[in-house]
């Protein structure tokens, strides 16, 4: 490790903060004399015993957490986020398709650097970010970022989208789109722009990795409370289960017939915005909820060995010939 030389004692306090987040743990807590040696072999900073044990009291007192070893025997920095917690960030972030790969691995530093002493050993083999299936789209954050900015300001954007080709690649569609921003969501594995065009009431869906040329306009924007998709008010959780897949559409009364045992389907999908009903025969139960017809069509045909639509009619009339059109691609 290359030495890093600070002058002065005015950064003393920062150094031995640096010292203690790099080497001390509560299983390996250090001592004046260590941090002595720490400071002089990373910062060629000299420093005494009082010296150290004044900033020490200086950064608990600014709210570091700064615990103590075995019988009051050296000290260690408390961790932000403890091994489990950074394991389940670090795998979120290998997760999310809509992060690009240079970009995932510098968050996954990041948050390397926030584990104690030892923690990346744990991880070696898990990192492989280019193996992933990954956005086709760069600066992700940026998008993210620059729509954050303009739902908050309440003024449109200016966008071009596009589609993934035979070759992999994604290609805008040439068109240039301007509509009002909305929210963010986060479903299926993507981040979602929820936005509606000029003198429309339908909430469109578009990728965020999908999303090119984003500029902000001065032009003043609806916002979701105007919306009858909202109910008067923004429930993320309840619009994600409403609109499970991203097509859109206005939410309607659906109920389904599905086995007692596969309740556990229903809730991974739906959550407490399923209501679930056991029939008299104990082995099925009819399943209430509200949902758009597209988004509900998906999941019908997606366990259709299981599941039954009793209403309403349309979306069951629109199960039922895509079951047909199914059957006749694999006749015999």
């Amino acid at each position: 490790m290359n030495m890093t030389v600070v002058g002065g004692k005015k950064g003393l306090a920062l150094c031995v903060l640096e010292v203690l987040r790099r080497h001390s743990s509560q299983e390996r807590p250090m001592t004046m004399a260590q941090i002595e040696d720490g400071l002089r072999s990373e910062f060629g900073m000299q420093a005494g015993r009082n010296a150290v044990a004044r900033n020490l009291s200086l950064l608990r007192e600014l709210g570091y957490d700064i615990g103590k070893g075995p019988g009051g025997k050296g000290v260690y920095l408390e961790p932000v986020f403890s091994d489990g917690e950074l394991r389940v960030l670090i795998d979120s972030v290998l997760l999310s398709r809509y992060i690009p790969s240079d970009e995932a691995r510098v968050l996954i530093g990041k948050l390397q650097g926030m584990g104690r002493p030892g923690f990346s050993d744990g991880l070696r083999g898990v990192q492989a970010v280019d193996k992933w299936n990954r956005t086709h789209n760069r600066d992700f954050f940026e998008r993210m970022e620059a729509l954050t900015r303009a739902i908050a300001a309440h003024v449109q954007v200016r966008f071009q989208y596009g589609h993934v080709g035979t070759d992999g690649q994604l290609h805008d569609d040439g068109r240039m789109r301007q509509a009002h921003p909305l929210a963010l969501i986060c479903a299926q594995g993507q981040y979602y722009l929820l936005a509606c065009y000029e003198g429309a009431q339908e909430v469109r869906h578009f990728r965020v990795d999908h999303i090119s040329g984003l500029a902000a306009t001065e032009l003043p924007a609806r916002t979701a409370y105007d919306l009858p998709d909202f109910h008067g008010g923004v429930d993320m959780a309840r619009y994600a289960a409403e609109h499970r897949y991203m097509f859109s559409g206005v939410p309607m009364r659906v109920r389904l017939r599905v086995p007692v045992s596969k309740a556990g389907q229903v809730y991974d999908a739906f959550g407490q915005y399923a209501r679930m009903t056991p029939e008299t025969d104990g082995e099925n139960m009819v399943v209430q909820l509200t949902s758009s017809l597209e988004n509900m069509r998906i999941f019908a045909l997606q366990y259709a060995g299981i599941c039954e639509v009793l209403e309403p009619e349309e979306l069951r009339e629109m199960v039922r010939q895509d079951v047909e059109k199914i059957a006749r691609k694999y006749e015999i």
